[in-house]
């Protein structure tokens, strides 16, 4: 069975994902959804290609979304994975990453 591990960043990301959807409903409501990511969690690091190249994190990082949410993760030796963020999909991915965006002109 593969494993994961997660990152600080991305345990501060589900967190305030806890904390938003705990507020905005129930702690129960937040809990079930956190699983949720934990069970994508388990599902990307059984098949780590499955999801997409991207430009923002480490070299090799991956996004795979899972409803509203982003889940940016990195292959590591021996098929174990790093889950690096988990943000919401609206948000400006490259701000959330700390990346300037680059205008071209």
């Amino acid at each position: 069975m593969s494993r994961y591990r997660i990152a600080f960043e991305a345990r501060k990301d589900l967190d305030t994902i806890w904390d938003y959807i705990a507020a905005r409903s129930s702690a129960e409501t937040a809990t079930e959804f956190i699983w949720r990511l934990y069970e994508s969690f388990k599902s990307i690091a059984s098949s780590p290609a499955a999801g997409i190249l991207t430009n923002l994190g480490p070299e090799g990082t991956r996004k795979f979304p899972a409803g509203n949410y982003l889940i940016y993760y990195r292959v590591l030796r021996g098929r174990k994975m790093l889950i690096l963020r988990v943000l919401h999909g609206k948000r400006r991915q490259d701000s959330a990453w700390g990346v300037q965006s680059r205008t071209l002109f």
